[in-house]
């Protein structure tokens, strides 16, 4: 066969089945959406004409042009030499794939959470490595567990992939947590990718990013987005930040896949750093608001979900009402609301929904009402 064997083994995400199925369906209320429904601030999008009008089309240096880098360096207080240290992306995806295909050789083991984004596991397929999951409970609210990530590192073991906050979720990891993981990872001289891409959607102020810890400097890749923070999904622009000895040889994997990020992308997202910062905070008022009433209406509906401290994911626990795929399926063929079944991101999401709040109000408030009428009648039947 000519395709490379790992090729086979990696799978579609399950979310595509049920977008498809949603579809075919008029007048569904999304609520699997993995992106903001705000659009891209206003001073982003006429900075993206004005390098168009002005001929800024054309390949620029490799790595990021030279201001957007400093501006990134200067996110994490300089601790990156904008020169040697940051990489300008086409979105977080592409650091996260160069990070991997970078590190991994045949057989390495990666860390992973379980739940997590559902690109991870495959993402390591296909770069010939394992990935081995890291439960995440409700009980301990979805924070990862140093004892339990201590258990389950191996001689094989070359990676962790840490994401906070956390998809799916909203789950954020303290500084004191954080602490209590690196001291972990530091002694077993374990890379640690860094999934920072929902960093400025956290509505408790308890966020601590890995690159304040100078412990762990060498041996962190930092990975964040424009994506999420400026609603800029479809302008593909993140970036990578981490040590000049491992940075070095990933600009290579870098530049040989995609030889540079847009160029239009680029000057739109300086703009997004210098001018979109009262946008931002707006959009964030606007998803604890939703948040709130999302939260408190499964509540008061019986269903079970931790409060998210970030992101705009709720992920509330269904599983007296049957499994995940049960739930969310039964949701969309009998009210028209799309859901994710958790254990579509990694079999500790069993019993679970992921839920995006990344929509208008109203929405929130008919689904809710949907979810309701959904299991009166379950409720109904599992007594009869």
């Amino acid at each position: 066969m000519m395709i490379r064997p790992e090729l086979w083994s990696v799978k579609y995400s399950g979310i595509r089945k049920i977008m498809e199925k949603a579809s075919k369906m008029e007048s569904v209320i999304n609520l699997s959406i993995g992106e903001p429904d705000f659009d891209t601030p206003p001073s982003v999008k006429d900075a993206a004409k004005r390098a168009i009008d002005e001929g800024f089309t054309h390949y620029t240096t490799a790595h990021g042009i030279s201001e957007l880098r400093t501006l990134i360096s200067e996110k994490y207080n300089e601790k990156y030499d904008p020169e040697e240290e940051v990489i300008v992306t086409a979105g977080a995806q592409e650091a996260l794939f160069i990070s991997l295909f970078s590190l991994i050789e045949r057989g390495d083991e990666i860390l992973i959470p379980d739940p997590g984004y559902i690109p991870y596991e495959q993402m390591i397929a296909m770069c010939g490595g394992i990935p081995v999951g890291y439960p995440l409970s409700e009980s301990n609210r979805f924070v990862p567990e140093p004892d339990i990530i201590k258990e389950l590192i191996s001689k094989e073991t070359k990676a962790i992939l840490l994401n906070s906050p956390h998809n799916p979720t909203g789950a954020v990891v303290d500084r004191r947590k954080l602490k209590e993981l690196i001291d972990i990872l530091f002694s077993e001289n374990i890379i640690i990718i860094s999934d920072e891409v929902y960093d400025s959607i956290v509505f408790d102020n308890n966020f601590a990013s890995l690159s304040e810890f100078d412990d762990v400097r060498d041996r962190l890749l930092l990975i964040s987005s424009f994506s999420k923070t400026y609603a800029m999904t479809g302008w593909r622009i993140g970036y990578l930040c981490g040590d000049n000895n491992i940075v070095s040889q990933l600009k290579k994997a870098h530049l040989y896949t995609v030889s540079n990020p847009a160029s239009i992308s680029q000057k739109a997202a300086i703009a997004a750093i210098l001018e979109a910062e009262k946008y931002v905070e707006n959009m964030i008022k606007e998803y604890r608001k939703r948040r709130d009433i999302l939260i408190n209406g499964l509540n008061k509906l019986g269903i079970s979900c931790i409060e998210p401290s970030g992101t705009f994911y709720a992920f509330p626990n269904i599983s007296k009402y049957g499994t995940s795929e049960e739930f969310s399926y039964g949701l969309l063929e009998k009210h028209g609301v799309v859901t994710v079944p958790g254990s579509y991101f990694g079999s500790n999401g069993e019993g679970f929904i992921r839920i995006s709040f990344a929509t208008e109000m109203k929405n929130i408030k008919k689904a809710l009402d949907c979810i309701e009428e959904y299991i009166q009648v379950d409720e109904r039947e599992l007594k009869g």
